[in-house]
């Protein structure tokens, strides 16, 4: 059985958990990297939608929670000239 967790700061984790892991260090995502993320991510959205959130989510928390969290807010019926207004 194998089991995957992932944390921001690992000492925060007590010793005996730390040692229980094997730590993987992966480098943050490009900025095109997470484009492509949101695309997939907000696969229910026409692309260039899907693009406009992860180009103004990359420019603050580049969180990809942030994409799903708001692709949610958005309705098929919205239009990309809805969303700029």
């Amino acid at each position: 059985m194998q089991v995957f967790a992932t944390c921001n700061e690992i000492n925060r984790l007590c010793k005996p958990l730390q040692s229980r892991f094997r730590r993987l260090h992966l480098p943050p995502y490009t900025k095109e990297q997470f484009l492509d993320i949101a695309v997939n991510v907000c696969s229910e959205l026409k692309e260039e939608i899907s693009r406009m959130i992860g180009e103004e989510v990359w420019k603050t928390s580049k969180d990809v929670r942030d994409v799903v969290s708001l692709s949610k807010l958005i309705r098929k019926s919205d239009g990309l000239m809805k969303l700029m207004a």
